[in-house]
């Protein structure tokens, strides 16, 4: 892979595993009622603060990959048409939804459960159609390696793997301070079945891509590079390593969690997040292109 396009991994995962981030916001606000809500504005806030800080990060790097960073506002000119206006366009509608949902949360803006539900849905809804055109973005009739299906559920699966992963280990941080041991274990019940289909989904797109099944074709332009072999092992192996260290978690299960239980889940959002850096090096570097 290029060194240029290590900007694109980032600014991509990033993204994504923001939007994961409040997409399990909205979700766990749904599971609760007016009186429970208020217990977990604390943790709200941090993930919505982290949320913000790693799509803030995403679009800085991604201006590491452009030419002429002063010339990105033109390509809004082409909206109607393409997909990398689509996702400039998206990106920055979200950052600045994100940036709402920060102010309305430190200042106390918002003080009712409609309105935080609302605001929650238009930022993750925002979020989640960044990830589909940047999905759109990679999938093109040349590129054989992106244009399939895997690209879509890899994109999607990140924010839901690395967002719920990572929204898990601010429950155990945060939501055991005040809050009732029925309403934490609820809420680790929902993230924890969260990350286990994040995890069945990333093995089962992992093993079904293919990137070199048209290498063979007379038209190949470009050839996809050889991956060393410590990518791919890396990438199993964070996987491995964070699902054990989730099972053990959830079998000694603690409310509030221990300071061992407080590491195991630690350990696994940083494994699936280090997966996931694997993968998406590994989707660039399965780059090859037809002459057509």
């Amino acid at each position: 892979m290029n060194s240029n396009e290590w900007p694109l991994v980032f600014f991509t995962l990033l993204s994504q595993v923001s939007v994961g981030m409040v997409a399990c916001m909205l979700i766990l606000a749904t599971s609760f009622r007016d009186r429970s809500l208020r217990t977990i504005t604390p943790v709200y806030k941090a993930i919505i603060l982290t949320a913000l800080v790693f799509m803030s990060v995403a679009l800085l790097i991604s201006f590491l990959h452009l030419t002429q960073p002063l010339h990105a506002v033109y390509a809004l000119q082409g909206l109607k048409t393409s997909w990398l206006s689509r996702e400039i366009l998206l990106a920055s509608l979200y950052l600045a939804l994100l940036m709402i949902s920060f102010v309305a949360y430190r200042f106390r803006i918002l003080s009712g459960r409609q309105q935080l539900l609302m605001l929650l849905s238009a930022t993750a809804l925002t979020g989640l159609l960044l990830i589909y055109a940047m999905a759109r973005l990679y999938m093109l009739p040349t590129i054989p390696a992106w244009n399939n299906l895997s690209t879509p559920v890899s994109f999607f699966n990140t924010a839901l793997l690395t967002g719920s992963a990572i929204t898990l280990a601010y429950t155990a941080l945060f939501f055991p301070r005040g809050m009732e041991p029925q309403a934490f274990a609820k809420t680790a019940k929902i993230l924890a079945v969260m990350v286990c289909a994040g995890i069945i989904i990333h093995a089962v797109n992992g093993m079904l891509l293919t990137p070199s099944e048209a290498i063979t074709r007379d038209d190949v332009i470009f050839l996809p590079e050889l991956v060393p072999a410590i990518w791919k092992l890396a990438r199993w192996g964070f996987l491995v390593i964070g699902s054990a260290s989730l099972a053990v978690w959830l079998l000694r299960f603690k409310s509030p969690p221990s300071i061992v239980g407080l590491f195991l889940v630690c350990l696994a959002a940083d494994c699936f997040l280090l997966a996931e850096v694997c993968a998406r090096y590994l989707f660039y570097a399965s780059y090859f292109r037809l002459g057509v």
